[in-house]
């Protein structure tokens, strides 16, 4: 199985993978799309969306949280305006042209037919402004529109500017479809349903397969005891699964597994060497190993992790990016919980914050040879 190891990287690394903006990856993966289609859907469940224009992975996460979380977005007022954007793409024509005048006003009227909405959204406001100039520059990397004329950061500054853009046509294939009726569903985890999981074998195999290998961390506890059963059971051929399709190593410890691989196989991996803020994490996670675990957690209230936040950063700062350097301490704070609990490094209740036992394996810090007179822009971590 091997022989489709980019491949399958390739899609596991990727939302969506368009002929234009790809050409190598979208024809290498099209080469086998039948084997890895058959992957697909025997052990995620999933299926492999292929045409003329794109290829994509349909990912159907395993729980609700936020690691499918898109990182160029802000706040949920962001994730709200890229809906829109797909609703109002809906009925534009491949090659349809349209001015950002347009959108808003779509935007503006859709929301007026709403009688309850959590989020303010009103152009004369700038931060408003910017996260659609940030949705629109997603939805432009991503090949769904292309900018043919204008100024976005004008538009920042004044909704009175117009930008020209083009659609693509991929917008249909961003939303997962779905056989049911969507509006009989009551609660977020309706949507993790698939076509057959009365089967409850099926269920169990797409559920462990998902999770080790679109989350950082498997903690399998957290799953019914069916699927708990299913792991235990047939881990060993989970393992040689992995090993062969991604030459991974499974580790399993304290109720939880994690998948390492000599490459990266998902794009928001861990640690990630071109990330400022992993470095730190690595840091935060080195402070942690000394920490004594309690019921298979490093625990913590929100006033000691303040306060060990507050000595890591004024004892390593001059190592950081300007950025982290002249963060403020709440900010700091918030930023690097808010990574770690995407990797599930930290799980957050109410005040408490539980540290998971991979931080003991996964750890660093800065050379102890360092100079003070030393020049600092962002020093790579040495791990433990």
């Amino acid at each position: 199985m091997m022989e489709f190891k980019e491949e399958l990287e390739l899609l596991l690394n990727n939302f969506i993978i368009t002929k234009e903006n790809n050409r190598d990856a979208y024809y290498k993966i099209k080469s086998k799309v039948k084997k890895l289609r058959e992957f697909a859907t025997t052990k995620l469940g999933c299926d492999i969306i292929v045409n003329s224009s794109l290829i994509k992975l349909e990912k159907i996460p395993s729980q609700i949280d936020n690691t499918f979380r898109i990182e160029e977005f802000d706040n949920q007022k962001d994730y709200i305006l890229f809906v829109l954007l797909i609703m109002f793409l809906e009925d534009k024509a491949k090659e349809e042209q349209f001015i950002i005048s347009y959108l808003t006003t779509f935007i503006n009227n859709t929301l007026a037919t709403i009688s309850e909405k959590n989020v303010k959204i009103d152009f004369n406001d700038f931060s408003t402004r910017q996260s659609l100039i940030d949705v629109l520059k997603y939805a432009t990397k991503l090949g769904i529109i292309k900018q043919l004329d204008g100024n976005d950061n004008l538009f920042k500054e004044s909704a009175d500017n117009e930008v020209l853009y083009e659609n693509t046509g991929i917008s249909h294939y961003i939303i997962r479809q779905f056989k049911d009726d969507i509006f009989s569903y009551t609660k977020p985890a309706d949507f993790l349903n698939t076509t057959d999981t009365e089967e409850i074998l099926n269920k169990k195999r797409y559920y462990t397969y998902r999770t080790l290998l679109y989350y950082p961390v498997f903690h399998y506890t957290n799953f019914d005891g069916e699927i708990y059963n299913y792991f235990i059971n047939y881990r060993n051929r989970v393992i040689s699964d992995l090993d062969e399709l991604l030459d991974g190593n499974l580790l399993i410890f304290n109720n939880m597994a994690l998948l390492t691989t000599t490459e990266k196989v998902n794009r928001l991996s861990f640690p990630n060497s071109r990330k400022v803020i992993s470095d730190i994490v690595l840091l935060v996670n080195n402070y942690l190993a000394n920490e004594v675990m309690t019921d298979n957690f490093i625990v913590f209230n929100r006033f000691e992790l303040e306060q060990l936040f507050i000595k890591i950063h004024s004892e390593n700062s001059k190592y950081f990016s300007k950025e982290y350097r002249e963060m403020k301490p709440n900010k700091f704070f918030e930023v690097i919980t808010g990574y770690m609990q995407s990797f599930k490094l930290l799980e957050v209740e109410d005040d408490i914050y539980r540290f998971s036992p991979v931080v003991y394996l996964i750890s660093g810090n800065y050379p102890k040879d360092i100079e003070e007179n030393d020049s600092y822009e962002q020093l790579s971590l040495e791990e433990v």
